[in-house]
């Protein structure tokens, strides 16, 4: 929430509520006003943003110190994601290569900051959770046929968008 919350900043000073609906637009899932005004209020004690009143409303706007973080963390983003690329190659010499270098250009993107569709994250994150813990879960052969099923129905179902 943090990093978003400075990332939303970025673009130019917002108040309280334009920033949970930018995260809002960002992620389709909007936080608590219980979590931005603390967090708001945070990031104001360690001189990240400053805070000005406009007709009682707070505008919230980063310092250079909030920029310099937005740049550290871009930063350890990208060696994270550059590790994840080279961990991704290394897996590629077992695995299925056309899903690799489907993953391989998702990161790419996202080290870019290309991805128009983050939005879509929550949910491609749900579907994966959702099957890797009904997999874990040892399920019988009544419980696998209905789940490769669902996984083939929901697949062509997706192939029919593009």
């Amino acid at each position: 929430l943090r990093i978003i919350t400075l990332k939303a900043m970025q673009e130019g000073p917002k108040t309280g509520y334009d920033i949970i609906k930018y995260i809002g637009e960002k992620t389709s899932k909007k936080p608590s006003y219980g979590s931005i005004y603390p967090l708001l209020e945070q990031l104001k004690k360690e001189g990240l943003i400053e805070a000005k009143e406009e007709k009682r409303r707070k505008i919230h706007s980063l310092t250079k110190k909030g920029r310099e973080e937005i740049k550290h963390l871009t930063n350890q983003k990208n060696e994270l994601l550059e590790k994840l690329e080279e961990g991704i190659c290394i897996f590629a010499t077992i695995a299925d290569t056309k899903s690799v270098k489907l993953e391989l250009e998702f990161i790419k993107k996202m080290k870019r900051e290309e991805l128009t569709s983050m939005d879509l994250m929550p949910e491609m994150d749900d579907l994966k959770k959702t099957i890797l813990e009904l997999v874990l879960k040892n399920p019988n052969k009544t419980q696998k046929k209905e789940i490769i099923k669902i996984i083939k129905r929901t697949t062509k179902e997706l192939e029919a968008v593009k």
